[in-house]
């Protein structure tokens, strides 16, 4: 391929990732601490495939700044394309074999549990098949070839493997057979690996020889990552296949063009089927949340109401953040309590979510708890945000060696070397009681502070939420007892409840438009009750559906 198509490439695989998939580099950039230090420098690369993974995260830890992800992405991409072009000797007018490799290892790194690092050690791989088949000596090169998989497995890992059946399939294909016999004992020993992994006598194969090395989830690597470990290992066979077919075709165009049309009609089958796809707004929303800009994470509610628990979090923790969840709880997309604090599944990625929730609402120490927890998965000392979450916890507290510790963290990085706890956003704890003590739930909480009616609002919706009106009840008039401006949605709730007990009006002041309004209500209901559904169509011209009455009489709850 001409340089103009490689830079063709590049521009479009930029546009692609950043219109796309620009959220998911900002979101993996929080879930490794890449530490200028020399004893993050020696733990790292001291291991198989250490090299590989250190370079990886010094690249992420740059995925912090706008456009950078998407532009270091493409450029290794189009990198690895190239140089598979180079190794393969592929004919100029085709470039399936390396487009396909490309599309899968851009399909690998659109999944979060793909290691940065594997894309790393597959260059390293390929690097080395370059080297390899520059050498003419047939007894230099083979004996080569098994010094350079032992130096690749140091520093690449598990991608080893492929390095050395790329060995054995060029000295068949390219060179005499009989020669190749001497890559045998390299063969035999990789067979004895597998041998030993299925009889359970070594527990670390997955890593030392299957793509499980470069997956965050072990045991979990599918065929797509495989895919672009097979299109390289018998490459030299794949070259001449593809050359055979494609010169059938006589025109220079037709061969361009077809090779196009499957290139496109793979990548959008690939990308539909294993991009993550479902995860980005999850990982928009976050993004969003770590910088404070919570209208945009209503705004993109608004437009696309969440489908998931965690996505229904970070929606209402923008509600509360501005100071409206109770007086916009139902104008957005709800499914019971648990979308206000979802429970949690001892992951990094719910625990992210929860420590934020927690020091919303002032539950200092939970907050710090779920900090402690997202760290535990880290290989390092910990992940960005949650370092953060601690060292203001710990500030709050009073605990300064703490913070002084996951400061210096943080200040070995590049992006967050300068990074101090900004003294204004702290707020004054004086007041408040047991903030520090860990509870359960945050109900007590909030009733050992009465004045905050950040808390208060939340525990009050969370029961409204899951059509828990006796809790809500009682609460309220603990917290509202006194209070002239009470929002809307809590005397719709309370007019529910005087459905049962009349008395209950007695005891709160319910403005009479409202109860006319209710009134109406009913009556619209024992009309159209047949017809009313939350998911019909009949629901989105029904002048009720953001009320409470209609969320409790016809919403179902997720408990």
């Amino acid at each position: 391929m001409s340089k103009l198509l490689y830079i063709s490439l590049f521009i479009l695989l930029v546009l692609l990732l950043q219109v796309g998939y620009s959220y998911h580099f900002f979101y993996i950039e929080q879930f490794q601490l890449f530490m200028f230090s020399e004893d993050y420098l020696f733990e790292t690369i001291f291991h198989p495939g250490g090299l590989s993974i250190y370079l990886g995260e010094f690249f992420i830890q740059f995925f912090y700044y706008p456009l950078v992800g998407e532009i270091i992405t493409a450029f290794l991409l189009v990198c690895a394309a190239g140089l598979v072009k180079k190794s393969g000797s592929f004919n100029n007018t085709c470039f399936l074999p390396e487009g396909l490799i490309l599309l899968f290892l851009l399909i690998d790194i659109l999944d979060f549990n793909f290691l940065y690092a594997g894309i790393v050690a597959y260059l390293f791989c390929v690097i080395f098949l370059l080297a390899y088949q520059r050498i003419r000596k047939d007894i230099v090169r083979i004996l080569t070839g098994c010094l350079m998989s032992c130096l690749l497995y140091l520093i690449a890992g598990s991608v080893f493997v492929v390095f050395a059946v790329s060995l054995l399939m060029l000295e068949i294909n390219v060179y005499r057979i009989k020669k190749s016999m001497l890559l045998m004992p390299l063969v035999f020993m990789i067979l004895l690996v597998f041998y030993l992994d299925h009889a359970g006598y070594l527990y670390y194969s997955e890593i030392i020889c299957f793509a499980d090395g470069i997956y965050a989830l072990k045991g979990g690597a599918g065929w797509v990552i495989y895919a672009p470990w097979f299109l390289l290992a018998f490459s030299p066979f794949l070259s001449s296949y593809s050359d055979f077919i494609f010169s059938m075709i006589k025109n220079k165009y037709g061969k361009v063009g077809m090779q196009v049309v499957l290139l496109f009609l793979c990548g959008v089958f690939l990308l539909s089927e294993y991009d993550d796809r479902k995860s980005l707004p999850v990982k928009k929303y976050a993004y969003y949340a770590a910088h404070k800009k919570w209208e945009k994470i209503l705004h993109s509610c608004k437009i696309q109401p969440p489908a998931d628990l965690l996505c229904l979090n970070y929606q209402n923790l923008a509600l509360a953040e501005q100071g409206i969840l109770a007086d916009s709880l139902l104008m957005y997309t709800q499914q019971g309590s648990k979308g206000l604090f979802v429970d949690w599944n001892m992951t990094p990625f719910v625990s992210m979510t929860l420590q934020q929730i927690c020091y919303c609402y002032g539950d200092i120490a939970s907050a710090r708890k779920y900090a402690f927890e997202c760290n535990v998965c880290a290989r390092s000392v910990g992940y960005p945000l949650a370092l953060k979450m601690l060292v203001v916890c710990n500030r709050e507290e009073g605990e300064c060696a703490v913070v002084d510790k996951y400061l210096s963290y943080l200040h070995k990085t590049w992006v967050y070397r300068d990074w101090e706890v900004d003294t204004l956003s702290l707020r004054p704890i004086e007041s408040r009681v047991d903030n520090f003590v860990y509870r359960q739930n945050m109900d007590q909480l909030a009733y050992d502070n009465v004045y905050d009616k950040k808390l208060a609002d939340f525990v009050l919706c969370s029961y409204l939420l899951d059509k828990n009106l006796n809790e809500f009840l009682k609460a309220f008039y603990y917290f509202y007892k006194n209070e002239k401006n009470i929002p809307v949605i809590y005397q719709e709730a309370i007019l529910i409840g005087a459905r049962s007990n009349l008395q209950i009006l007695d005891y709160f002041s319910i403005p009479d438009a409202l109860k006319e309004r209710f009134l109406a209500y009913q009556s619209f209901c024992k009309a159209n009750r047949s017809k009313i559904s939350v998911s019909g169509k009949e629901s989105r011209n029904v002048c009720y559906t953001k009320s409470y009455w209609y969320y409790y009489d016809f919403n179902p709850v997720r408990l």
